[in-house]
């Protein structure tokens, strides 16, 4: 079975997310759990938890996955939202778990020091949150950053560091952004770097740690620090990443999405994008 799917809007509800998905014939959903760029959350009723079961088993949803709101940021205790930051994480796990998702997706932030300080910050502040909960039922995955900015995890050291200082890190995995990667410096476009970014994951995190993929192409070029995501095979990164990980068999059980541009027409660009990936696999079997 391919594990496909795409970050979709919540706008009129959570549910109305799995509807999308639906339409796009996508077993694989990531959603915010509130408004990604305020504060203010809201509660969810009876009904609309109801009502985002029933389309989860409708449609066949095999992986619900949530993704923090980017305001959140633990990787710099100095900031005047920290604090706000720590409310707001635990209250999205809490969100998470209660919608029963099977992953929480989590950019840990920046840091204006250095990467090392935001890293061990970054863990320290997990520890905080997650000591708050008497039993984890979700997963929490680190994303891998472009670098841009003082945003840490652009390394796969930063990202062990981070998981491995934490005290809870049977709870935490990764999810790898190919775009990120990419902006980061890792050449994953051609044959020789997928390969020896795959051994360095292995060697640095686990290649097992890596439960999710964000399938994006990268309207900058390599090493270029900077996070624009683009259409797939139509960016610097080209189709045969694409390709590679859509064929591999290291891949097959993880669940893949994408989180490319919607421009004006978010059904048309997210089809256009999905049917690439999936003509990807005919072409090759």
């Amino acid at each position: 079975m391919l594990l496909l799917g795409a970050h979709f809007s919540i706008s009129g509800g959570y549910h109305k997310a799995i509807e999308q998905a639906g339409k796009l014939k996508c077993n694989v959903v990531q959603l915010f759990l509130k408004n990604s760029v305020q504060w203010k959350i809201k509660p969810l009723s009876n009904e609309e938890l109801k009502l985002l079961n029933e389309l989860k088993d409708k449609y066949a949803i095999k992986f619900l996955i949530a993704h923090n709101t980017y305001l959140i940021n633990i990787a710099n205790k100095e900031s005047p939202h920290y604090e706000k930051s720590l409310k707001l994480l635990e209250w999205e796990i809490k969100r998470a778990q209660e919608i029963n998702a099977n992953y929480y997706v989590l950019h840990p932030g920046s840091n204006p020091y250095n990467a090392t300080k935001g890293c061990m910050e970054a863990s320290e502040s997990l520890n905080s949150v997650l000591q708050n909960f008497e039993k984890l039922k979700i997963k929490i995955l680190i994303e891998n950053s472009a670098g841009q900015g003082n945003s840490i995890g652009k390394t796969f050291e930063e990202l062990k560091l981070i998981i491995n200082r934490c005290q809870f890190k049977e709870n935490l995995g990764v999810c790898l952004d190919t775009c990120h990667l990419f902006a980061a410096g890792y050449p994953i476009n051609t044959t020789t770097g997928y390969k020896h970014t795959l051994k360095l994951i292995d060697e640095i995190i686990g290649i097992d740690k890596v439960k999710l993929l964000h399938l994006n192409d990268s309207k900058r070029e390599l090493a270029s620090k900077v996070d624009r995501h683009f259409h797939i095979g139509k960016g610097k990164i080209g189709l045969n990443l694409f390709k590679w990980i859509m064929n591999d068999k290291l891949w097959k059980e993880i669940p893949k999405l994408i989180e490319t541009p919607k421009e004006s027409n978010p059904y048309y660009w997210d089809s256009l994008n999905l049917n690439t990936l999936r003509n990807l696999v005919e072409m090759q079997n």
